[in-house]
């Protein structure tokens, strides 16, 4: 799909105050990463990289136990900003990121240990905590949203 320099100048000028990633999620254009880390070089605009885009080329190997962490923590990150700004998810959709956050700690908790280390004593996390406050503005949201239906 061909862009208009207005749209590509809209995206670049986002794209410096918040990163390309979280531009293109926003914008929902450019399709790839690539495509618009070349407008930037085109342009000779220096573009914010995103802090997991960035260690991750730092490091150039996604398998190390910390580049593990960073992706599972991002991909829940993202999944709560989502569950936070949009309103009008449908049922099919807060599903489909309710499994999505379950992979993603599932990815997290295998890494530390956790998944498979369960005892009778267990002790909560901030992962734990973080969890239940998501369950319970979700609870909210949507018991709002039944009383205004009726």
């Amino acid at each position: 799909m061909a862009y208009s320099d207005e749209e590509i100048n809209n995206f670049l000028e986002l794209a410096q105050e918040i990163g390309i990633g979280r531009s293109i999620r926003e914008l929902g254009y450019p399709k790839s990463w690539s495509t618009a880390q070349r407008w930037a070089k085109l342009r000779g605009i220096e573009v914010a990289v995103d802090e997991l885009k960035a260690k991750a080329k730092e490091f150039h190997d996604w398998y190390t136990t910390e580049e593990v962490l960073l992706v599972a923590q991002a991909g829940m990150e993202r999944i709560a900003e989502e569950l936070s700004l949009n309103n009008t998810l449908s049922a099919d959709d807060m599903k489909k990121l309710g499994d999505a956050f379950t992979k993603h700690y599932q990815v997290w908790a295998n890494v530390q240990g956790k998944a498979t280390n369960i005892s009778e004593s267990r002790t909560a996390d901030s992962m734990d905590a973080h969890l239940v406050d998501l369950m319970n503005v979700e609870r909210a949201k949507n018991l709002a949203k039944k009383e205004n239906a009726e």
